[in-house]
């Protein structure tokens, strides 16, 4: 099992890097920002964060220094990772409107409040050797921001749908604004759950139930990440004959 796992999830982080790096290079040539948001996002919250966070805390080998580093630089990545992805809410899906600024400000001053209050107060040695201190809140507001785009993407997917129906939306256009929901919906539930678990004091690393979370997120994830960003020709032919048929 823990192979399957290992396994899963390094297919997930790769599938990360690989769609990361592709909008990144389709920022670099549009010059636009929902591109580069998205890339960042899913670059530093789902390809960096946890693989960092993972040896910091349980390459129990490492000197201490090395394991604080990587806890540290994993911090980083998640504060900034999510940080890119409440701004991607809000510029893509909510451009006008004090509220969503509201809700960016309020995510982003949260992450960088509990990462200084973990460096202040226990340390980060001290989270890597027992994962305790304010960053385990950080998964907490992941979900809630995921939560975000889920309600967003969500919303955009029932209008399209709406307008599939008369002719005025694209199949493609639309089967990927499902699969980004649900994209976005498998993220806030790994945090969720993870979170939960941190809350009561329950590890998860290494153990039996995180190791089939793990494997079963880190499957979903890729699957949805292929299909919103790098889906097979096999596949878009199937979408647009389902919404001919149906039309």
């Amino acid at each position: 099992m823990q192979i399957v796992a290992a396994l899963a999830g390094l297919l997930s982080v790769v599938f990360c890097w690989v769609v990361s790096v592709r909008l990144l290079l389709l920022a670099r040539r549009t010059r636009q920002a929902p591109e580069l948001l998205i890339g960042l996002g899913l670059l530093l919250a789902g390809g960096l964060w946890s693989p960092l966070m993972a040896v910091g805390r349980q390459a129990t080998t490492l000197p201490d220094a090395l394991r604080a580093a990587l806890v540290i630089a994993g911090a980083l990545c998640g504060l900034c990772g999510m940080s890119c992805i409440a701004i991607f809410n809000w510029r893509v899906f909510r451009p006008s409107g004090a509220l969503p600024v509201v809700l960016v400000l309020a995510s982003i001053g949260a992450l960088v409040g509990i990462a200084a209050a973990q460096t202040l107060g226990p340390g980060w040695l001290h989270f890597a050797r027992e994962e305790r201190g304010p960053w385990t809140n950080a998964s907490a507001l992941g979900a809630a921001i995921y939560l975000w785009s889920c309600i967003e993407a969500g919303r955009q997917h029932a209008m399209l749908k709406r307008r599939l129906r008369i002719g005025l939306a694209d199949p493609v256009v639309t089967d990927r604004m499902r699969i980004f929901t649900l994209l976005m919906s498998s993220s806030f539930f790994a945090s969720s759950v993870f979170a939960v678990f941190q809350t009561l004091h329950i590890p998860v690393a290494g153990t039996t139930l995180g190791l089939w979370l793990t494997a079963a997120v880190s499957i979903l994830i890729s699957l949805f990440l292929c299909l919103a960003f790098v889906p097979p020709a096999g596949y878009l032919d199937l979408v647009r004959r389902r919404a001919a048929a149906e039309a």
